[in-house]
């Protein structure tokens, strides 16, 4: 069996949309799973109406991503996890596709399926999570057209859409419920990399989401929980070794983060984040330990991953100008 997994909060709009697709995959065997994080917008209320079929949990509070995610896996019967964003409209080969795929192979840990905006259908919003020299996590092949050939690497899927082995899942430890938001899913692709488990991409599978339809783009709760999830990221997941030859990078992208908050008038909210990070050290030295006292992969394989990724990294500006072209669109 086949367990999709839906986190929501006041994803209501969406929801109809969501689930017709998900309701006509052609895949035999599977159940839907959604986690609502004490929405106050009528999802609860929707979902029970119209969709009896669905598993609905009501948790009392917005737990974030990776909480109602590992909330969700506790209760689900599949040996398979999908993961997926509310604010998505699946291809009805999506969850078939990747299960041919893990069916296939017994080592292969999880799926990257194609992920296209809804606004703009022929272009690549992600084929998966990548992070460059700097530990800059991005998504792979972003603003690519649709059905573009890649043969780089693959760290792993992105929080939106992937097919995930449930036992080396949870063998890993899940999400990390410390992340509310944001880079929850590079954190976890990057101990399944440090377990030495594989990840690979599917094209033919395939998916449609709303560009930031979950969160609004570029707000200020948005930068802070990148900027404190980034140290997180780092602490757990980077060797000493590794970090002395990816010093410079890293430390000219901590400079750009409280350049950011000075320039946004924000330096504040800069030493509250910061104190945040210095308050949950303890527990992510404990994590590291745990991490990276079992690692199977080499600091020289690390190295030379995140370097590879740098070919890969996205044009910013054309970002920029996507996004705008999409927000146009949007009334």
């Amino acid at each position: 069996m086949i367990s999709v997994i839906i986190p929501n909060w006041n994803g209501k709009k969406y929801l109809k949309d969501c689930l017709e697709s998900l309701l006509n995959q052609n895949a035999e065997n599977y159940e839907i799973i959604v986690v609502d994080n004490n929405s106050s917008d009528g999802s609860v209320e929707f979902i029970e109406q119209n969709y009896p079929d669905v598993r609905l949990f009501k948790l009392k509070r917005n737990t974030g991503f990776a909480f109602a995610v590992n909330y969700g896996i506790k209760r689900a019967k599949g040996k398979y996890i999908a993961l997926l964003n509310n604010d998505t409209i699946t291809d009805r080969n999506w969850l078939n596709e990747m299960k041919i795929i893990l069916d296939s192979n017994s080592e292969i840990y999880s799926v990257c399926s194609q992920v296209l905006f809804i606004e703009l259908p022929e272009m690549i919003n992600s084929i998966g999570t990548g992070v460059s020299s700097a530990f800059i996590p991005f998504d792979l092949y972003i603003t690519k057209k649709k059905d573009t050939q890649y043969s780089g690497p693959v760290l792993g899927p992105t929080g939106s859409a992937g097919m995930y082995r449930r036992t080396l899942f949870e063998k890993i430890g899940g999400f990390d419920s410390d992340f509310f938001a944001y880079f929850e899913d590079v954190d976890l692709n990057l101990r399944a990399f440090h377990a030495g488990l594989k990840s690979v991409y599917c094209r033919k599978s395939f998916i449609f989401h709303k560009m930031s339809g979950s969160t609004k783009m570029l707000s200020n709760f948005v930068f802070d929980q990148c900027m404190q999830n980034y140290f997180f990221m780092l602490i757990k997941n980077i060797p000493y070794q590794v970090y002395t030859r990816l010093f410079f990078p890293v430390s000219l992208r901590v400079i750009k983060f409280l350049y950011e908050y000075i320039k946004g008038k924000r330096p504040i909210a800069f030493i509250r984040n910061i104190i945040k990070v210095l308050r949950y050290l303890p527990s992510m030295f404990r994590k590291r330990s745990r991490i990276l006292g079992n690692k199977k992969s080499s600091s020289s394989e690390m190295v030379r991953i995140l370097t590879e990724f740098n070919r890969f990294l996205p044009n910013y500006h054309k970002i920029k100008a996507v996004s705008k072209k999409i927000a146009d669109r949007t009334p």
